[in-house]
């Protein structure tokens, strides 16, 4: 009764559907394990009809750094909620959450996350210069990432950026650039962050490869 996390009004719960990363951003904490590691579409639901049954949770957040890293098994979770929902094993105003990058997102996807109740989609945007992008390793460019959003809106999901300011090689053009692409993406939600390097994130290693001198 004290947990009062909420979902667009409703009575939510983070869940965990898998761990890791296999990318290599050099500013994430995730980086240099290179492993992700998933439960079953089966178990993920099972565990949500739980919430729903015993404690009456509506709104799930996905706390994976990566929901969507396998399309194949987005979809398979996307269709086991929608089953459930359909035989009244959850809600049919069930609200769902998750946070992925956009080279894993497409249309097919979202047609079926959408109907299985996703609202919101966050996405690690982080600049608004495709140089600095380049120089953190994030393999993606602001073209794609600003078709990904616009996909996400063409099917109602709303979208939350997430933005790190003073990354390395940053200038105050580039600063700026990215407060305006923030800005013309017309997200309903955006955070941003300072940069600060992690122990186990790639930067906490090799600092001087980014020009940077850490003091630990």
């Amino acid at each position: 009764k004290r947990y009062t996390m909420t979902l667009e009004g409703k009575p939510a719960t983070i869940i965990i559907g898998s761990r890791g990363c296999r990318y290599s951003c050099m500013f994430c904490g995730s980086a240099k394990l290179k492993k992700w590691r998933k439960r079953s579409a089966l178990n993920i639901v099972t565990e949500m009809i739980m919430l729903y049954e015993k404690y009456g949770k509506k709104g799930f957040y996905f706390g994976d750094d990566i929901f969507s890293f396998e399309k194949p098994r987005t979809i398979e979770i996307a269709k086991e909620i929608i089953n459930s929902k359909k035989s009244k094993m959850l809600p049919d105003d069930l609200i769902l959450r998750i946070t992925t990058r956009t080279n894993l997102i497409d249309e097919e996807q979202l047609i079926y996350l959408k109907e299985a109740g996703l609202d919101i989609i966050s996405f690690g945007l982080e600049s608004g210069s495709d140089k600095v992008l380049a120089t953190i390793q994030k393999q993606l460019t602001i073209k794609h990432q600003k078709e990904k959003v616009e996909l996400c809106h063409k099917y109602n999901v709303k979208v939350k950026g997430f933005f790190i300011m003073g990354l390395p090689g940053e200038t105050e053009e580039d600063l700026q650039m990215t407060i305006d692409f923030a800005k013309g993406l017309n997200l309903e939600y955006a955070d941003c962050y300072l940069f600060t390097p992690f122990p186990s994130a790639p930067v906490w290693d090799t600092p001087e490869k980014w020009g940077l001198k850490l003091d630990k």
